[in-house]
């Protein structure tokens, strides 16, 4: 039996390589099972006995730790196999079919190669040839059963983990914020300062419904937040850092600070290339959900508010379902307006960016998508002052405190505040304390570890003194107290909400979140200049507007109509000079307001294309203007002579002519009766000039 095993290692497979191919699932398998390291390590000592030279045997173990579920990111399988396909070598050492692969696309590619380039397959069973049909049969057979044990033990693996979650035992690692006592359930984190920080996130999105409005906080009071030093370890201990926008929303997304025990929220997905990536789940396919589990930061009706005011603070273009977080421009409706036209929601435009005062909506989903033209584009600040008309209209201002609200809210905020920095100055002096025993204690003698320690001290304490001088800079900032004169004051001035809406001092981000109280959204559609405006509020009923856009500029000064009428009426018998003296005496102005001149006129003409049979100056074309008058080349027509004989006679004093303008040309006012006098004696003197 063992010759015909033997017999299938020929020559060509002890000219090439051997190589041993190594691999455990985990690092804990590494440093644990080194049993199965070293058998797996002796394999090489078998391909010496069975023929390879030792400078022929090749040793593969880059994939230690590495799971055989995916080739992905197995560098050194990926190793074997591009040494396979080359024919380097002549047979593949493993200590079963599982430590090589344990997905099938993997094995079978494995088998493939080896096949096509006759290379042997040697595990603890046996030599194996990929050629024959009864090895290759086994070899299937083998890489199969390997994919169904992966497939059994993550199963059971699987099953226990779910079983225990159901059950709400199920111990992970907690989110900062969050730990387990001594009987594994879990609690708020001892450390105060650590609650405070997570009471306080929550409370300012409350307020201010934006992540990076909280970041923004944070920032301003220099505030800092925890986190872990090691990211994935439980007992890893606690660093405060400055809190960033994906922390914020990782938190405001993980159910458990909602005091709720979430199992199967992420599910693993495998990608072409066999890598696997999780993915989120939303919350109905969620594989265990028990509420109020343990003590949470917020309610759980809370935590889903928070999650549909996140998915509101989308606003990227096409996303209709949710009008976006409220910014700082002036247009009241940003994010809530929609076109009527299309059904798209408009964006924002501003003529100034930096000032912002004139607004501008437009509907620039066709010309940006899909390279067609605009549906609707028009100034807004009619349209905003319209809707802010409507809104002050629907409230009852005798209903608002907004006063008093705010003063209480600035009152509240600075009790927060300065609590943060009590705890903070609480920890600092434990620091500090804590580097003062540890410098009591070091050895005189040992400078070195003495001068480090004194450092780490004087830092400490210089800490504490900068958080002081804080608190007290806090405290010399008094709360303003109202008395009750003042508290009647005030709720007598917000009965007149117009003024406080209308107030250059009041915010404009103030003023949309107002209106997103009570108003759903707009829609526009614009006529010519008059633009149907469609508020639908909250209650589902609609009102209509009707809001005239004003004119262009360029319409502001355009040429009055009626001009161009009276200038398309006095073209035919009147020069330009004559019409701008017609339309001066009647009192007619040009669109700037000033009176008319001649070039003024001829630029209105030429314009408008207006044909003028009195120009100022004779040519070759007008023969006779519109008034009568004939040019020099339309009276020698006339008479029947030359151009010259008409400079004569007016030379002579015969014919009387005058010029338009100084240095223009000629224009003849001549009777009926001249005319055929004037022939009559040209036809003589031409006949007597045959004569002679």
């Amino acid at each position: 039996m063992m010759s015909s095993i033997t017999n299938k290692i020929t020559s060509k497979h002890l000219c090439k390589n051997a190589i041993v191919y190594i691999r455990q699932s985990t690092l804990r398998q590494v440093l644990e099972h080194k049993e199965s390291t070293d058998r797996q390590y002796n394999l090489a000592i078998r391909a010496r006995d069975l023929g390879w030279a030792d400078e022929n045997i090749v040793i593969i173990d880059e994939d230690q730790g590495m799971s055989g579920a995916s080739s992905g990111k197995r560098s050194g399988f990926k190793h074997l196999t591009v040494e396979v396909a080359l024919g380097n070598v002549g047979a593949v050492f493993g200590l079963e079919v599982s430590r090589l692969a344990r997905a099938c696309s993997d094995w079978y590619r494995l088998l493939e190669l080896c096949t096509f380039t006759a290379t042997l397959i040697i595990d603890d069973d046996g030599i194996y040839d990929p050629n024959d049909f009864n090895d290759r049969l086994v070899l299937g057979l083998k890489g199969t059963m390997s994919e169904a044990e992966l497939h059994f033990l993550k199963s059971r693996m699987y099953g226990g983990k779910l079983n225990r979650a159901r059950k709400g035992e199920y111990c992970f690692c907690l989110p900062v914020g969050l730990a387990y006592d001594s009987e594994k359930s879990i609690i708020l984190e001892p450390d105060q300062q650590v609650q405070d920080s997570f009471k306080l996130l929550f409370e300012k999105f409350r307020q201010i419904k934006s992540a990076r409005g909280v970041v923004r906080y944070f920032r301003q009071h220099k505030l800092l937040f925890p986190g872990r030093e090691k990211n994935g370890v439980m007992n890893s201990p606690i660093k405060w850092d400055h809190l960033s926008h994906g922390r914020v929303s990782n938190i405001l997304k993980n159910p458990l600070y909602a005091g709720t025990y979430a199992f199967g929220r992420r599910v693993s997905i495998r990608d072409i290339e066999g890598n696997y990536k999780t993915k989120g789940e939303p919350i109905e396919g969620w594989k265990v959900l028990i509420k109020d589990h343990h003590p949470g930061y917020i309610a759980w009706d809370e935590y889903l508010n928070n999650l549909e005011q996140l998915k509101m603070n989308n606003s990227k273009q096409g996303n209709t379902e949710h009008p976006g977080l409220v910014r700082e421009g002036t247009a009241l409706l940003q994010g809530i307006v929609y076109c009527g036209v299309c059904g798209r929601r408009m964006s924002v435009s501003y003529a100034n960016w930096q000032q912002r005062k004139v607004v501008y909506y437009c509907c620039e989903y066709e010309r940006s998508k899909l390279c067609g033209k605009s549906c609707q584009f028009m100034k807004g600040n009619e349209i905003d002052r319209a809707v802010g008309d409507l809104f002050l209209q629907a409230v009852e201002a005798n209903k608002l405190n907004i006063a008093i609200r705010a003063i209480e809210k600035l009152n509240h905020e600075k009790k927060t505040l300065f609590k943060q920095l009590e705890r903070k100055l609480e920890r600092a002096k434990y620091n500090a304390e804590r580097s003062k025993r540890q410098y009591d204690t070091c050895e005189p003698e040992n400078r070195l570890v003495a001068r480090i320690l004194e450092t780490e001290w004087n830092q400490n304490l210089g800490i504490v003194e900068t958080i002081k001088a804080e608190i007290e800079e806090l405290k010399a900032n008094k709360a303003f107290q109202l008395t009750d004169k003042q508290k009647e004051q005030i709720e007598h001035l917000t009965l007149d909400l117009p003024r406080i809406w209308y107030n250059q001092k009041t915010n404009f981000s103030d003023r949309k979140r107002l209106l997103r109280i009570l108003v759903s959204d707009v829609t526009l559609q614009r006529n010519g200049l008059t633009v149907k405006v469609a508020v639908r509020w909250k209650t589902g009923t609609i009102s209509d507007l009707h809001v005239t856009l004003p004119e262009k500029e360029f319409d502001r000064v355009r040429t009055p109509s009626k001009v161009i009428d009276m200038i398309r009426k006095l073209a035919p018998d009147h020069t330009d000079t004559q019409i701008a003296e017609t339309l001066n005496q009647m009192g007619l102005l040009s669109g700037t307001g000033k009176k008319f001149t001649k070039k003024m006129i001829k630029w209105l003409r030429n314009d408008r294309e207006i044909p003028s049979r009195c120009p100022e100056s004779p040519n070759r074309i007008i023969l006779k203007r519109g008034d009568g008058l004939y040019s020099t080349r339309g009276l020698a027509q006339l008479l029947g002579i030359t151009i010259h004989q008409v400079h004569y006679l007016r030379e002579k004093g015969i014919i009387a002519g005058h010029h338009a303008y100084e240095g223009g040309g000629y224009w003849y006012n001549i009777s009926n009766e001249k005319v055929k006098e004037l022939k009559r004696d040209c036809n003589r003197q031409n006949k007597e000039v045959r004569t002679l």
